[in-house]
């Protein structure tokens, strides 16, 4: 049995509808496995090599998450499970620098 990312058992059972084609489930378009389904199935289409679609989701991926912590590298490093130093390193081969994921400026302290 899978676990969800907040560890919760999930049922494959709860994200397969039955399909025409044998052995081969169809994928709910309500569920995220349905939805990365669909994006996987335009970017073949269009011809977007594995490569290229990796870099881009690894991408988007660290940049929202830094975003969502407010642009620190530390608490993106343990939101994604990674050490500190792994995160630096794959955002500088992403091209991602300090300028991707601006920290909010601090108000300077009022006397």
């Amino acid at each position: 049995m899978a676990r969800g990312w907040r560890g919760e058992a999930i049922s494959p059972q709860t994200f397969v509808l039955d399909s025409p084609l044998p052995g081969i489930p169809l994928v709910s378009e309500q569920t995220l496995n349905g939805r990365l389904c669909r994006l996987v199935e335009e970017l073949v289409h269009q011809g977007i090599p594995l490569q290229q679609a990796t870099r881009e989701f690894e991408r988007q991926y660290l940049r929202t998450t830094l975003r969502d912590n407010d642009g620190s590298v530390s608490r993106t490093a343990s939101a994604l499970g990674v050490h500190r130093n792994t995160l630096r390193n794959k955002m500088a081969a992403l091209g991602l620098g300090a300028q991707e994921s601006p920290r909010p400026r601090r108000r300077a302290a009022s006397r």
